[in-house]
C-alpha cells in the first residue's frame, strides 16, 4: 500500500468515527457501550473526567519489550502479570523501545561512616546491591567504654589499672578515674581488748567503770562497760575505731590518741633485758656510730679518745697489727711522707738527706753511665760520677781507644761480621740452593730458584752461574719449553737476560733435563748465556740447545732478584726440578 493510499484510509476512518458520534449523540454515547475498531484518531479535546471508569492502556501478559512494536511515542501498555507498581510500560522510541515506568530508580553509590572508637564499616558492591558490614574496633588492653565525666557527655574509653587480688588493694573510682589503692586494714583480735579511758566514766558512754572493753558479735566490734550489760555499737561510735598509725583507742574521750613519750616513758619501763634491736642506726648524738656496721666488731681494751675537730681516716690494705711506742709521740701525715711502696719521701724534708744520715745527698737523677762512689783518690763522701780508664786497675788498652776505628786496631783477627759486604753479595761460593723439589711446573711462568743480590754490590765483572736438574713429563702435543734468566727489583718482573725455548719431545715420562746459565755484570748492562740439555731420545727433540748470547740493562744501587724461570708449552706438560743452585763465581 502506498503512502497516498494509507492517508486516504486514515481519512475515511476519521469520517466514520465522526458520523458515529453524530448519530449516537452525546447522551447515546454515554449511555451505551460501543466498540470502535480500526485505526482511529481523536482530534481536539476528549474529556473523560466524568467517566465511571477509564482504561487508556492496552493490557496483556508478559513484557512488551522486544516483543511488540510501537505505533507512536507515548503508547502505553499495562502488564497484568507484573509485580504491583511495575505494570505500566511506555514507548519511548520507535519502532519498539519500551520503558517500565513503575520500577525503582538505579543505585549509583552507597557509603557508610564509622562510629569511633566502637566500630568501623565496610560496604561491598556499593553501586548495585550494597552489603553493609560492621567491624568492631580494638580497644587498648584493660580499657572500658563509657561516660566518666560525672555529667551527661559523649562516652570515651578509660584504662583500668592493674590491681592485685591480695586482700590489701582495691579498685576505686575517685574523681571519675579508676585507681588501685592500698586498703587500710585493721585486724580485730578474736577475744577483745581492754583499754583505760582515764576516768570513771567515758565522755560519750554511760558507765560506772574506769575500764572499757571491746567485744565482738558477728565480727562487729562494740564497746562494753565492765560490770554492766551496756553496749554501744552505734554509728556514732564505730567510725572512731579506725586504724591510725601510732594511735590507740582511749583517753578521756574516749577516742584515738597518739602514742607519745608522755604515755610510754622509757623510765617507767625499767631495764630492757631481751629482744632484738629493730630500730634504725643510732646516731652519734645518742652514742651510736651513725652507720650500719653489719658483720664488724670493735673490741676495746681501754678508753679511746679522739681530740681535735678533724676527721681521721685509716686505710689498712690487709690484716695487720700496729704496735705504738711507749710514751706516745707524733705520727707523720699519712700519704705525705710514705708512698705506695711504704718508702719515705722527701715531702717534708727541707733539703736532700745527707749521706751521713742514710741519704744520697742529692735529689736529682744520676746522669747516664754514672754510679755512686768516691773517685777523689782519698777518703771523702761519695757522689754521682763517671769513672775514667785511670780509675780501673785492670783496664785494657782499648779502654781509651776508639775500637770502632779499624785504623786503631793493629793486632788480632777481625770477624767476618766486621768486614764490608763484598761485590755481588760474596764471598765467592754458592749463595742460593733449592731445599726441596719444586713439584710439577707447567704452563705458568714460575721461579725455579732465585737470589736477592744485596743493594749496591754489583760490580763490573761480577759473575754468577745457575744450574738446575729435573725430570720432564709431556703430552702428545707438548709445544716448546721456555727457560729464562731474569733480573729485576721483584720476582717475575725483571728484564730477561737470556732465554731459550727448545721444542719438547712428545709423550715422555720422567725424562731427565739439565740447565746451566752464566751471567756477568758489565759497566751498565748484564750479559748472559744459557744451555739446556737432555739425554738422547729424551725430553728434548735434540740433545742440547744453546741460547744466543744476550744482554740486558740493570739498575744501579738497588737490590736485584736474580732467578731462573720456567714455563712449559702445554698445561699437560711439566718439569719437576729436584736440584738447583746459584753460585757467585767472582765477586
Amino acid at each position: 500500500m502506498t503512502k497516498t493510499q494509507t492517508q486516504i484510509s486514515m481519512f475515511i476512518r476519521r469520517l466514520l468515527f465522526t458520523a458515529v458520534v453524530a448519530v449516537l449523540g452525546h447522551e447515546g454515547a454515554h449511555a451505551q457501550q460501543n466498540n470502535i475498531t480500526g485505526y482511529n484518531q481523536v482530534l481536539g479535546t476528549w474529556n473523560m473526567a466524568t467517566a465511571s471508569h477509564t482504561g487508556p492502556n492496552r493490557t496483556g501478559t508478559g513484557s512488551p519489550a522486544g516483543r511488540d512494536a510501537c505505533m507512536w511515542l507515548g503508547e502505553s501498555y499495562f502488564q497484568t502479570d507484573a509485580a504491583a507498581g511495575q505494570n505500566v510500560w511506555y514507548c519511548t522510541a520507535l519502532p519498539g523501545t519500551w520503558t517500565n515506568n513503575g520500577g525503582a530508580g538505579s543505585l549509583t553509590s552507597f557509603s557508610a561512616g564509622t562510629l569511633s572508637p566502637l566500630f568501623t564499616t565496610s560496604v561491598a558492591t556499593a553501586t548495585t546491591t550494597p552489603a553493609l558490614s560492621f567491624i568492631l574496633s580494638n580497644f587498648s588492653a584493660d580499657n572500658i567504654f563509657g561516660n566518666f565525666t560525672g555529667s551527661s557527655a559523649a562516652p570515651s574509653t578509660q584504662a583500668i589499672p592493674a590491681c592485685a587480688n591480695d586482700g590489701s588493694h582495691a579498685l576505686v573510682y575517685p574523681s571519675h578515674t579508676f585507681t588501685c589503692e592500698a586498703i587500710t586494714t585493721f585486724t580485730w583480735p578474736s577475744a577483745g581488748i581492754m583499754v583505760s579511758t582515764g576516768s570513771a566514766a567515758g565522755a560519750s558512754l554511760t558507765t560506772t567503770s574506769g575500764l572499757e572493753g571491746f567485744t565482738f558479735t558477728a565480727g562487729v566490734p562494740s564497746l562494753t562497760a565492765l560490770g554492766t550489760a551496756a553496749t554501744s555499737n552505734s554509728s556514732a561510735f564505730q567510725p572512731a575505731i579506725t586504724g591510725v598509725a601510732n594511735e590507740v583507742f582511749g583517753g578521756t574521750g574516749p577516742g584515738m590518741i597518739a602514742l607519745t613519750s608522755s604515755y610510754l616513758p622509757l623510765s617507767s619501763m625499767g631495764t630492757i633485758t631481751g629482744g632484738a634491736w629493730s630500730g634504725s642506726v643510732i646516731a652519734g648524738a645518742y652514742g651510736g656510730t651513725g652507720v650500719a656496721n653489719t658483720g664488724f666488731t670493735l673490741t676495746l681494751g681501754g678508753n679511746v679518745d679522739f681530740t681535735g675537730a678533724f676527721n681521721p681516716t685509716f686505710s689498712i690494705p690487709s690484716s695487720s697489727t700496729w704496735t705504738f711506742q711507749s710514751g706516745g709521740g707524733t705520727l707523720a701525715q699519712t700519704g705525705a711522707d710514705i708512698n705506695g711502696s711504704n718508702q719515705v719521701t722527701s715531702t717534708h724534708l727541707s733539703s736532700p738527706l745527707p749521706f751521713s744520715q742514710g741519704g744520697l745527698g742529692t735529689s736529682t737523677n744520676f746522669a747516664a753511665h754514672n754510679w755512686f762512689g768516691n773517685s777523689t783518690g782519698s777518703t771523702a763522701a761519695p757522689s754521682a760520677q763517671q769513672p775514667t780508664c785511670a780509675d780501673l786497675s785492670n783496664a785494657a788498652n782499648s779502654c781509651s781507644t776508639d775500637a770502632t776505628n779499624a785504623g786503631n786496631i793493629s793486632a788480632g783477627t777481625l770477624s767476618y761480621g766486621r768486614l764490608p759486604t763484598p761485590a755481588g753479595g760474596g764471598p765467592a761460593g754458592v749463595v742460593a740452593v733449592l731445599n726441596a723439589a719444586t713439584g710439577a711446573i707447567s704452563n705458568t711462568a714460575t721461579q725455579v730458584i732465585g737470589y736477592t743480590v744485596p743493594t749496591g754490590t754489583f760490580a763490573t765483572g761480577t759473575t754468577y752461574t745457575i744450574e738446575a736438574y729435573g725430570s720432564e713429563t709431556t703430552s702428545t702435543s707438548p709445544g716448546n719449553d721456555t727457560f729464562s734468566i731474569e733480573i729485576g727489583s721483584t720476582s717475575l718482573s725483571g728484564n730477561v737476560v737470556v732465554s731459550d725455548a727448545p721444542a719438547a719431545a712428545a709423550s715422555v715420562s720422567g725424562s731427565p733435563i739439565w740447565i746451566r746459565g752464566t751471567i756477568t755484570i758489565f759497566p751498565s748492562t748484564v750479559s748472559g748465556a744459557l744451555t739446556v740439555c737432555a739425554t738422547s731420545s729424551g725430553a728434548l727433540s735434540g740433545t742440547c740447545k744453546i741460547a744466543t748470547l744476550n744482554t740486558a740493562t740493570i739498575t744501579a744501587g738497588q737490590s736485584n732478584v736474580l732467578e731462573l724461570v720456567y714455563q712449559s708449552g702445554a698445561s699437560t706438560s711439566s718439569i719437576n726440578f729436584s736440584q738447583a743452585k746459584i753460585a757467585l763465581e767472582k765477586p
